[in-house]
């Protein structure tokens, strides 16, 4: 048998993966699993309140903490599996756009989720920074993130080119 019969995710599309202290987060358009190491599923407060939401992206932080970015009025969550902790991250915290896509964690801890909207800097409860087309976003449909080793982040786009983030100046490399 497969591990994923034996974790009966036969047939399941799942958009992504992340691995924290010896679990699977496995997110999906409706929905979370959690697998322990034995491919058992786990069910808790965190798998209940993602049921029936579209999870774009998880990744787990230097700290052991697992980001899920739901495409949802949610926005993103920040789950201490440890506690069952959850801080979240959406309009009531000021997020414009709370549907995201994609998420990094940053050299300094800090978090950077992308959306239809822009992408926002995230640390400690709050919004530190966000970016959008004010700021000279000429698309703001945010797909992916890379950090280079002086702190630069790249900021890829939706058709519109890729940006880049020094401190607090973005660029937009190539022409449109």
């Amino acid at each position: 048998h497969s591990l994923n019969r034996n974790a009966s995710l036969d047939g399941i599309a799942f958009n992504t993966i992340a691995c924290s202290n010896g679990h699977y987060y496995l997110g999906m358009d409706n929905g979370l699993i959690i697998l322990d190491g034995n491919w058992q599923p786990i069910e808790n407060e965190l798998t209940a309140l993602m049921q029936n939401t579209r999870i774009r992206h998880v990744i787990t932080d230097g700290n052991g903490a697992v980001w899920l970015a739901t495409y949802s009025s949610l926005g993103t969550i920040c789950y201490q599996p440890d506690t069952g902790h959850m801080t979240v991250y959406n309009a009531d915290i000021g997020m414009r756009e709370c549907f995201t896509r994609t998420l990094l964690e940053r050299k300094d801890g800090t978090i950077a989720a992308g959306t239809s909207d822009g992408f926002y800097l995230l640390r400690d409860g709050r919004v530190l920074q966000y970016f959008g087309s004010k700021d000279g976003l000429l698309n703001t449909t945010i797909l992916c993130f890379a950090e280079d080793e002086s702190g630069t982040l790249y900021i890829g786009t939706d058709g519109g080119g890729m940006y880049s983030l020094t401190g607090d100046t973005l660029t937009l490399h190539g022409s449109n």
